[in-house]
């Protein structure tokens, strides 16, 4: 699926969308291309024209400072189901939350205590703090940007987005 990451005119991120309305908004004059999509092309009614990757709004969207919603499959699809403990892939069925702090020892559910780890590294971390079971957490768990998990698993990346993303 390809789709065209649309930025505020601050270059903020403010969401992926279709074609059709990258067109549209390029037609009306309020958005500007920053890439494209590499030997792809869109038919119009005044013959073809470049597939955009990322546009850019001419003018400021405020947006709704919402927070994203802790849960155990953000925090999988924010590590890519990778064990944060041994880099394993993990399949659904093997996966578990880890709580670095664990919760016995006040730590909570969130995105800043919580990474994904295999049923192995979890079972053998059990109820200590990393460093207390000898092991090294791999990755540093963040607030993942809340754009990037409403997106399908089969959406096509294009390399520019890394830039204004920094996922992935």
């Amino acid at each position: 699926m390809t789709k065209t990451l649309l930025l505020n005119n601050n270059f903020q991120v403010l969401a992926f969308i279709t074609e059709r309305r990258a067109i549209k908004l390029l037609l009306k004059n309020k958005a500007e291309v920053l890439s494209i999509w590499s030997g792809r092309k869109i038919s119009s009614g005044s013959g073809y024209i470049d597939h955009p990757a990322t546009i850019r709004m001419k003018y400021h969207i405020n947006l709704n400072r919402t927070k994203l919603i802790f849960s155990r499959q953000l925090v999988f699809r924010r590590d890519k189901f990778i064990c944060a403990y041994c880099s394993k892939l993990c399949k659904k069925s093997n996966i578990t939350i880890d709580h670095v702090l664990p919760k016995s020892m006040g730590g909570e559910n969130s995105f800043l205590n919580c990474v994904a780890a295999c049923i192995a590294c979890n079972l053998r971390k059990a109820n200590q703090t990393p460093e207390q079971a000898g092991m090294i957490l791999k990755i540093t768990p963040y607030i993942p940007n809340k754009f990037l998990f409403f997106l399908p698993d089969q959406l096509e990346w294009h390399d520019d987005w890394l830039f204004f993303t920094g996922e992935f």
